[in-house]
């Protein structure tokens, strides 16, 4: 039984490695093709898929490198990720800082893919849109990233920033941005709420219960 235990977790070890490896070679693809591409918005898309693409690689690198099949070291994994994104979009910890409050929680994989690519679009989001040019050399320039839980179990995840916020009457459920679709799709498939907070820059709260 030992042994055979022992075959199904190096079987499940190489299949999250094969899946990461598959992912990156895509995301590598991605990037190989973006300097030829000469329209902007073309360029952008394709960075935003490659980031989403590593969002997922990432999750499936962690299992493969952690002691249990079943649990990712979920304030490393957030910290990686948003270290990617800084990178990705070109942001200096000089203009633009991030603080991270993640705790320590166990979550299935189907339910950190989602929170993966809610924190992926929203920090994204933000990095494109929060601290324009004029904007920038007034303040500091933060994006936070917070998840908890709370004494009843349910968890919330915030992801903000102090910059510019959103245009007055603005509405998620009007907007046309690709991201923040499927920031929407990805919480219903949390079965989850969002609110939205505008004052004094932007608030995405997002809660959910975890999967028993």
């Amino acid at each position: 039984i030992r042994q055979s235990l022992r075959e199904k977790e190096v079987l499940l070890k190489e299949v999250h490695h094969r899946v990461k490896n598959n992912l990156q070679i895509i995301s590598s693809l991605l990037n190989l093709q973006t300097p030829y591409i000469r329209d902007r918005q073309a360029a952008d898309l394709f960075r935003e898929s490659r980031n989403r693409i590593y969002s997922m690689s990432l999750i499936h690198e962690k299992l493969y490198q952690s002691e249990s099949l079943a649990r990712i070291d979920l304030p490393e994994y957030i910290e990686s990720l948003t270290a990617n994104l800084f990178l990705s979009y070109g942001a200096t910890e000089g203009t633009v800082g991030t603080r991270l409050a993640v705790e320590d929680i166990d979550l299935d994989i189907d339910t950190v893919i989602p929170c993966a690519l809610i924190v992926n679009e929203l920090v994204s989001n933000a990095l494109k849109h929060a601290f324009p040019e004029p904007w920038r050399g007034r303040e500091a320039g933060e994006i936070a990233v917070d998840l908890r839980r709370d004494a009843a179990g349910q968890l919330t995840l915030t992801v903000s920033d102090n910059g510019v916020g959103l245009s007055e009457g603005f509405a998620m459920e009007r907007c046309e941005s690709l991201g923040l679709k499927l920031v929407g799709a990805l919480v219903k498939q949390l079965r989850g709420a969002i609110r939205l907070e505008t004052g004094g820059g932007t608030r995405f709260a997002i809660t959910f219960e975890a999967r028993k």
